[in-house]
């Protein structure tokens, strides 16, 4: 963001003027003890700002009244006029306005409970047998096929994550009958009645923070001559859907952001319904964008061939295996023939019941633990076979030694022998490092029984850039020490303890690496975690069954109903579960 230099200029003499605790001058001192007590005003001015939002929205997440709608508007127009004289960069200006929309206040009860958690798991053997995660991208599939359809569908045992909650609110706002609830087990259950079929174009639909009910949603309403209007939550806002609009003029239709120089929604879709016969995907084309863009031909009812030369063989593969089962599943007409996939008109029709894949990536993580504390882990669900997460995660699993037993219905990890030099690892990650199994086998190279500092700086080496860093980052966080020259011993190596040495506490950047932290902590007992929530998004049962450990058990029953049915499952039982009580222990020894 670039600054106004008179403004600039002033603002800094005024804080230098003031100076910090009544020394004045322009040294060091006083400019640091200027910004420290501006820092202090600006989190009150925040706070006021946050509850003004509120107050506007009518105490909800977002604004969904005309009249809140429009106090919003007015609100965004004016930080834009003012924001002219202070920034030359539209785009993060947007963005930041996106961000103090969302930021919300913690009241004095959650702000004494909002400590940080001590990851102090024991190291004895695991065993258990879990009914595994469910992979809510697939389950959100079913539940669109199923909407674009109007027949009923019956989804039980799955993570009540934010994503799903998102996809079933979605088709609830779009006129379809679905409803989400709890079944007093810590999973929720789906159900879509039988109705009208889903035809967004003409709507104005809400669809939260997930990108992929979000262009599932975009590529249904092809079919049809109309206009959709889009808004979601501040992750949508900040997106970046650019690629959307060189696609979509393929299919007769445009999409216009509302918000000048944004990216993101609010969007307006306009569709012509004229569909082309033949369509070449671009290269840039995101993994969401393109799991949809293959998973709503079969609802056109037209004959049309997808060309996906263009598109990294990666991201094409995993989307394909993504809606293949589900095109086997609903009957569909379609045929890869090397890059291409053709579909044919076809009848189509969906079980009431069908079954939903377990999640490769959390499964992993799940299925890592006896390599950690030796035991055994049995997850009761169908494993993806055709997945790439899926097929890196069982060479990892396999490479670490461990012994993997699997059917239709059940996945089984077991320690055996000894583990091996990770440097033997003959693969890269091909998967995305920030989503895929990467951050677990970083944790597993550098933090595994009888790892050294050079197994760490192999792991390293398999990063790129900037997920290099990262990676660097996540390891020095860990108290895990990597030297390039490879004089120095890794950390954990002798299992020390963080008594000794209390550890800053980590802000994890995603899930996937916060639970990577969960199991470095076997190694170095003591290391803390400061927003153990950006687990629970993404599997709301994991710390629940962190807890439980050695003996892993389904999560507990939730104080809610199981006949009670609403569109959002009820929150407060699990996030106080989920929400680290200050001064206390993840794990009790």
């Amino acid at each position: 963001m670039t600054f106004n230099e008179t403004e600039q200029r002033e603002a800094a003499a005024r804080g230098v003027r003031r100076g910090e605790s009544g020394h004045f001058g322009g040294g060091p001192r006083g400019a640091t003890g200027a910004l420290i007590a501006l820092d202090k005003e600006l989190m009150k001015l925040l706070v006021r700002r946050a509850t003004l939002v509120s107050r506007i929205r009518e105490g909800r997440d977002q604004a969904v009244t005309p009249a809140a709608v429009r106090a919003e508007k007015e609100v965004r127009l004016a930080w834009e006029a003012g924001v002219v004289d202070f920034s030359r960069d539209p785009v993060f200006a947007r963005q930041l306005f996106n961000l103090l929309q969302d930021i919300k206040v913690l009241s004095r009860e959650q702000a004494r409970n909002a400590g940080v958690f001590t990851l102090q798991p024991p190291r004895r053997p695991v065993s258990g047998v879990l009914h595994g995660p469910a992979d809510i991208r697939a389950a959100t599939m079913r539940i669109l096929a199923a909407s674009c359809l109007g027949s009923a569908l019956r989804l039980e045992k799955l993570l009540p994550a934010p994503a799903l909650l998102d996809a079933v609110k979605s088709c609830a706002r779009a006129g379809i009958a679905a409803t989400c609830d709890h079944t007093g087990d810590g999973f929720a259950a789906v159900r879509v009645e039988p109705g009208p079929a889903l035809a967004p174009a003409g709507r104005t639909l809400f669809v939260g923070d997930d990108s992929l009910t979000a262009h599932i949603m975009i590529f249904t309403a092809l079919k049809q001559s109309g206009t959709l209007r889009l808004n979601g939550g501040g992750r949508l806002k900040a997106a970046d859907l650019s690629a959307l609009r060189r696609v979509l003029p393929l299919f007769g239709a445009r999409m216009a952001h509302v918000v000048p120089h944004s990216r993101g929604l609010p969007a307006v879709l306009e569709c012509s319904g004229a569909l082309p016969e033949q369509v070449d995907a671009p290269a840039d084309l995101p993994l969401d964008a393109l799991s949809a863009l293959l998973f709503a031909p079969p609802f056109w009812n037209v004959p049309i061939k997808i060309n996906l030369a263009a598109v990294p063989a990666l991201t094409a593969a995993h989307a394909l295996a993504e809606v293949r089962p589900l095109h086997e599943t609903l009957g569909a007409d379609a045929e890869t023939s090397g890059p291409c996939v053709e579909y044919r008109p076809t009848p189509l029709s969906l079980p009431e019941r069908v079954s939903v894949p377990l999640d490769p990536v959390l499964s992993a993580f799940l299925l890592a633990l006896p390599f950690f504390a030796g035991g055994s882990v049995t997850l009761e669900g169908e494993w993806p076979e055709q997945m790439p997460p899926a097929l890196e995660a069982l060479r990892m699993l396999n490479h670490a030694g461990l012994e993997l037993e699997r059917d239709a219905v059940r996945i089984r990890a077991r320690a055996a022998g000894s583990p091996p030099a990770f440097r033997a690892w003959s693969g890269g990650l091909s998967c995305n490092p920030s989503r895929g199994p990467a951050p677990l086998f970083l944790v597993m190279c550098a933090a595994g029984p009888g790892a050294v500092n050079a197994d760490a700086e192999f792991a390293l080496r398999l990063f790129e850039g900037e997920e290099q860093e990262q990676a660097r980052e996540f390891l020095t966080h860990a108290g895990i020490i990597v030297d390039s020259a490879g004089g120095n011993t890794a950390a954990h190596a002798s299992g020390r303890s963080c008594a000794d040495n209390t550890p800053a506490a980590w802000t994890c950047p995603d899930a996937y690496r916060g639970m990577a932290y969960a199991l470095a902590a076997f190694a170095r007992p003591g290391l803390r975690l400061a927003n153990p929530g950006t687990v629970s998004e993404v599997m709301p049962a994991f710390w629940k069954l962190y807890n439980s450990l050695p003996e892993l058990k389904d999560p507990l029953p939730v104080s809610v109903p199981a006949h009670k049915e609403t569109i959002l499952v009820p929150a407060p039982a699990d996030e106080e579960a989920a929400q680290p009580q200050a001064g206390k222990r993840r794990i009790r020894t």
